[in-house]
């Protein structure tokens, strides 16, 4: 995505069937997912972000899952949280859980996009990333994508996320910005009552 730090140079001994080199013009995040997207081959799609981590274990256990679950769609699992050095900041999983409901999706979120997985299937249904939307463009594409497809959550850690202060989190007016276009999407769109109050309240509170 028209990056300027010798990723081409650092990939090209590896290059050959199984690895695949694709340089665009930066576009953002959403378009250089969504670019990779259309020249993956394979029945199953994942991602991995440039400052991220994945365990040796993930791929082969996520794949797993899905063998054993010919139903779901989408898969994903917990990712530690490290700094920029590194370290671990949090060793323990988070209370909650991220949900697999559409209904709870506003509130509750989905893990990140480095520890999913998902059928290549529900990109040709669903389409791909909103390449307009300024932040949360992955919570919004799995509220298009849990309209039709089921979720499973995979209780397991498979891979860290680096927290620094590029990352696109740490930018708080397109993360607003992001939130709020996907609220008000979602608002009418979810069915249970109590979810449904509770995310106008959510949405409220951050207008």
């Amino acid at each position: 995505d028209g990056g300027t730090d010798h990723t081409r140079e650092a990939v090209a001994p590896y290059l050959g069937k199984r690895v695949r080199y694709v340089y665009q013009h930066n576009r953002g995040l959403s378009a250089a997912r969504n670019t990779g997207i259309r020249h993956a081959r394979g029945e199953l799609v994942a991602f991995l972000d440039d400052d991220d981590i994945w365990f040796p274990h993930k791929l082969q256990r996520q794949v797993q899952v899905f063998q054993e679950h010919r139903e779901i769609g989408l898969l994903h699992a917990y990712l530690y949280r490290l700094d920029e050095r590194g370290r671990v900041i949090e060793l323990r999983k988070p209370e909650r859980e991220p949900t697999t409901r559409f209904d709870e999706l506003y509130l509750r979120g989905t893990g990140s996009p480095s520890s999913m997985m998902i059928r290549r299937e529900v990109f040709d249904t669903r389409s791909g990333f909103d390449e307009q939307i300024p932040g949360l463009e992955d919570l919004e594409f799995f509220s298009r994508a849990l309209e039709v497809f089921s979720c499973f959550f995979l209780p397991e850690v498979v891979g860290a996320y680096r927290e620094h202060a590029r990352t696109m989190t740490k930018n708080k007016a397109k993360m607003y910005d992001g939130r709020i276009i996907i609220g008000r999407r979602m608002l009418n769109k979810i069915r249970d009552p109590y979810w449904k109050q509770r995310t106008a309240m959510r949405l409220a509170r951050t207008l």
